[in-house]
């Protein structure tokens, strides 16, 4: 497993990047500045990549090969072929880092974080990609689910209103949250136009699992249940969301949505979303960072 062949040339480890799966999305300029910046690393098992106590400065791709992550002594993740030990904390902006020891022999390609930053500022397939993976891996983490089953958050109905709020209202309101709150003006302001309100019965399948996942929720009024294949269940409320995670996986829906209450919600559209964020690269990086703290637990 330390022997895997290539990665001592820029062309080895281009062909490299180019075998993982997890890379299939990214273009070729931006597979060829990492490989440019990466170099082999090879560690036996039970070797530290990363300890705790300060920010990340490199990340690695595991080529082959297993890492354990953990952060405060809690796991994180276990990262196998084609995935990435650092890129959450580092994403995250966490000042404390985690740990990642090698369960076996493993080989790496080691990325300094400077390089990665800037592969995501030039290319936005690679930030796209990226969405795509930590969705996976926290839909994954949840069974599918919106929320955690085992540590649902508590439901708040909102208060139903007969009127559409203004734009405005909806501005001054979005601006509470934090993921927005020092976001680019134009940006949100775009990002809610690009929204359309819609209302629900109480008693209706909003999809099933299986369907394709083209829009998320986020819900202004009244509780929705999202069952699990496996018949686990949640109920989100008001100022939740739903359907996101599939829609950023490119995965079809793996939980039925059915309202419990009359329900207003507001529906946005992925490929909608994701214009509005390749245009904006610092909301880019917000969403990417709030995902990556989500996958850290925190």
């Amino acid at each position: 497993m330390l022997d895997e062949p290539g990665g001592e040339t820029l062309r080895g480890r281009l062909l490299l990047l180019r075998a993982l799966d997890s890379m299939r999305a990214v273009g070729d300029d931006s597979l060829s500045l990492l490989a440019e910046h990466a170099r082999v690393r090879r560690f036996r098992r039970g070797d530290l990549l990363l300890d705790e106590g300060g920010p990340v400065d490199t990340v690695y791709i595991v080529v082959a090969g297993q890492v354990t992550v953990t952060r405060r002594g809690e796991p994180v993740a276990v990262v196998k072929r084609g995935y990435g030990a650092g890129f959450a904390p580092l994403i995250a902006r966490d000042p404390n880092g985690v740990r990642a020891v090698a369960d076996v022999d493993t080989t790496t390609l080691e990325i300094p974080a400077d390089a990665l930053l800037d592969t995501y500022e030039r290319d936005f397939a690679f930030v796209r990609n990226v969405l795509r993976l930590q969705a996976v891996q926290i839909a994954s983490a949840r069974g599918g689910l919106p929320v955690d089953p085992d540590r649902p958050p508590p439901v708040d109905l909102g208060t139903w209103r007969e009127r559409q709020v203004t734009l405005v209202e909806r501005l001054l309101a979005t601006r509470k949250v934090p993921l927005f709150a020092t976001a680019n003006l134009d940006a949100v302001v775009e990002l809610l136009r690009s929204q359309v309100e819609v209302r629900y019965p109480a008693g209706e399948v909003l999809w099933r699992i299986g369907e394709p996942a083209t829009y998320s929720l986020r819900i202004d009024c009244g509780r929705v249940r999202c069952t699990a294949g496996d018949g686990r269940a949640v109920d989100v409320g008001a100022q939740q969301w739903i359907g996101a995670m599939d829609c950023f996986a490119e995965l079809p829906r793996r939980f039925e949505a059915r309202t419990e209450t009359p329900v207003i919600a507001y529906r946005g559209d992925i490929e909608t979303l994701l214009a509005v964020l390749e245009a904006h690269f610092d909301m880019a990086m917000d969403f990417v960072g709030n995902l990556a703290r989500q996958s850290l637990g925190s």
